[in-house]
């Protein structure tokens, strides 16, 4: 409105920009502290233009908004385009993998990383072969070794292999693996050499298994992080095979803080556990096992102590 340089009063601004009166009123006093309007009064009336310099500036935002557009606009038909190229990469790449290409191929042929390769191939609908190698098979020696009754776990150390590597190469030999809880053929049981609590008579374990020397070494002490890490197995793997052994899981220790100075002290002084767990930032049960740990013998509920 205010491009022509005329007058314009204030009141049909407003009307034209349809903005409040403060709104308006503040755009107008920023340009005119800029130079670009001016204005003059005319009894109530107030009167705006746009100076020469205000012009200028206005038109070389009109031309900055019209480079921006066109470089937009550009933008816009280059991303139409990578996405009709990126169709016909991914259906290349898909036609590839099916013909037997790998990913780490595919993505350095197409200068792609192998996870956008990857990717790429799950969009247009591929089943992605297998992760990895074919396990090599197992040889004679480790098959009559498996035969003979050594378990899995035997094998595996005696070939420096994990127990998940002789197991596979043990299936690609053609070997029908034995049931955990059956007993291995032709191997005589011999007495645990370990002292510990006897495995459960209905669990069926062989006393010479790799599951019954688990039991064994449990029931001595051994913790299942330290079962687990030792037979190569999961956590969860090594606590389902002792409960198919009928074993008797120990209560998980609870860790418990160092007993604060003065602690015990005070409680026979006569402090109630209450006031020693909110002295020392403690909950009411820890507070109390602390106690315990330490020997002390709990008053009864409600018994004052010996001295306050």
């Amino acid at each position: 409105m205010l491009v022509d340089l005329q007058w314009h009063e204030y009141a049909l601004i407003a009307e034209a920009t349809r903005m409040t009166s403060s709104d308006l009123s503040g755009h107008l006093q920023k340009l005119n502290g800029r130079r670009y309007a001016e204005t003059k009064r005319a009894g109530q009336h107030s009167y705006w233009r746009l100076t020469e310099l205000g012009k200028e500036k206005l038109s070389s935002h009109i031309d900055a908004s019209r480079r921006l557009f066109a470089v937009a606009e550009e933008c816009l038909q280059s991303f139409q385009q990578n996405d009709r190229s990126a169709g016909d990469t991914g259906k290349k790449l898909a036609q590839d993998y099916r013909a037997g290409a790998t990913i780490r191929e595919l993505a350095d042929s197409h200068g792609l990383t192998f996870y956008s390769a990857r990717e790429t191939l799950l969009a247009e609908g591929v089943l992605l072969r297998r992760n990895g190698p074919t396990p090599p098979s197992a040889p004679p020696e480790m098959v009559n070794s498996y035969s003979n009754g050594s378990s899995i776990h035997d094998v595996a150390k005696e070939y420096s292999v994990s127990y998940d590597a002789a197991r596979r190469m043990l299936i690609a030999a053609g070997v029908k693996l034995r049931p955990k809880s059956n007993p291995a053929k032709g191997k005589a049981a011999r007495t645990p050499s370990i002292a510990a609590k006897p495995i459960n008579a209905d669990s069926q374990v062989d006393p010479d298994s790799t599951t019954a020397e688990m039991v064994r070494k449990y029931n001595g002490g051994q913790t299942l992080e330290g079962l687990a890490e030792e037979y190569s197995r999961s956590y969860r793997a090594v606590r389902n095979l002792l409960l198919e052994a009928g074993v008797t899981m120990r209560p998980p220790k609870i860790q418990l803080p160092p007993t604060p100075p003065g602690m015990v002290n005070a409680y026979n002084h006569g402090w109630s556990i209450r006031q020693l767990a909110t002295k020392h930032d403690m909950t009411y049960s820890r507070t109390r096992r602390v106690l315990l740990a330490e020997g002390v013998v709990l008053r009864g509920v409600g018994r004052p102590g010996s001295a306050w």
